[in-house]
């Protein structure tokens, strides 16, 4: 009777187990089905993730102390600075980033699985854009969010309108730029999977994703193929310290986009001017909101702040506007911070290209995929996950 009771129980478990995996990935899949709440959303695969007691468990098995203290550390020093938000930002990703951990170490890593359901309307949006556009209108991420949340609906676009050849569309992202950065991530991850022969070749999959990809199509869409790249130049790279591989990349974008001058200013291309007119705008910080940070882009004498601004744009995208905010004390904190947990050259380098249309602590899906590739696939000897690093 003992026996069979322990059986049950273990079956139980492992159905439960199932069951909490597979609706935290629909959610972190689908993030329009989380509500908008006091001005933040609420992204509810974060606390599916918390009130997984197995996930719980597994943290604690798995985390060693000193790392523990890593991570108390860091908070802390967040806490200290009055960043608030950006600690519950950081918390989130945290905890979502080691769910991924948990799910893949466990075989219930079920992302594919939801990335097929997303591309799945991604064609039904598609395919009545030619047909009937109030029925396009009608599954699109907008409506979907409002017959759930209603006045708690999350902000969502349905911005299905033509950049390169055909219309794209957003799937159960927020809108189509998120889901194609979505579906890079997702395909790179496969990726390096398939390079490790951690997962087996799926002809269904991959028809999946590249349909996905294709009607998915953005501007963002093109950082596949540069982290592809960077991937190949992996040795290279990791040969290169950290800090000095983000103040390269940096000086960079300050050098190109002061030269691309006349495409900020003179198109009026509010896509590029969100992504990068933030970089120029850091040789015009003083010597405060170059230490301290800025919150306010009109406090800043700069052109390219107010072009920004002119915009409406209430601060810049990517790491740009995550230093101008934050300022150089704490942004170097940061990457130290990813440092100590193993975060390698390469991986620090993809992130901040998978991460070029949003801020680095952003909760959107897939900002935390991409911490979890370069954790999981570009990290270092003195990563928290790894006591080796892959070799691809």
């Amino acid at each position: 009777m003992n026996t069979t009771s322990i059986r049950l129980k273990t079956k139980y478990n492992i159905v439960l187990e199932k069951l909490l995996a597979n609706l935290f990935f629909l959610l972190f899949s689908a993030q329009i089905l989380s509500p908008f709440i006091l001005g933040r959303t609420f992204y509810l695969e974060f606390f599916i993730a918390l009130c997984n007691p197995f996930f719980l468990l597994w943290i604690n098995k798995k985390t060693k102390k000193i790392w523990i203290l890593w991570f108390l550390m860091f908070f802390v020093i967040v806490g200290i600075l009055l960043k608030f938000v950006l600690l519950l930002k950081l918390f989130f990703i945290c905890i979502t980033v080691l769910f991924l951990f948990y799910s893949y170490e466990q075989g219930m890593f079920y992302l594919y699985r939801y990335a097929c359901v997303s591309v799945i309307f991604s064609i039904i949006q598609f395919a009545f854009l030619f047909i009937d556009p109030s029925i396009s209108l009608m599954f699109g991420p907008d409506n979907i969010s409002e017959s759930i949340w209603g006045a708690y609906s999350t902000k969502s676009w349905s911005n299905f309108y033509t950049i390169f050849f055909i219309p794209r569309v957003s799937g159960l992202a927020r809108e189509a730029g998120f889901f194609a950065s979505f579906l890079v991530c997702v395909i790179f991850i496969y990726r390096q999977q398939r390079l490790l022969n951690d997962i087996k070749k799926n002809k269904i999959l991959t028809y999946f994703l590249l349909i996905g990809f294709v009607l998915s199509f953005s501007k963002m869409s093109i950082i596949l193929l540069l982290v592809v790249a960077v991937s190949y130049m992996r040795k290279l790279i990791d040969r290169i310290p950290l800090l000095l591989i983000v103040g390269l990349f940096v000086v960079c974008m300050i050098v190109l986009w002061s030269n691309l001058d006349s495409i900020l200013f003179d198109i009026r291309n509010s896509s590029l001017v969100h992504r990068f007119a933030g970089y120029p705008t850091l040789l015009d910080l003083n010597s405060i909101q170059l230490l301290f940070g800025e919150i306010d882009l009109s406090d800043i004498s700069s052109r390219y702040a107010k072009l920004l601004v002119d915009s409406n744009f209430d601060r810049a995208a990517g790491f740009s506007g995550f230093f101008i905010e934050n300022g150089l004390i704490f942004s170097l904190i940061f990457f130290v911070f990813l440092w100590l947990l193993g975060c390698s050259s390469t991986g620090c380098l993809l992130l901040l290209l998978f991460t070029i249309n949003v801020d680095v602590t952003t909760n959107q899906n897939f900002v935390v995929l991409s911490y979890f590739l370069i954790f999981k696939f570009f990290n270092s000897h003195t990563c928290l996950f790894s006591s080796k690093p892959i070799n691809v």
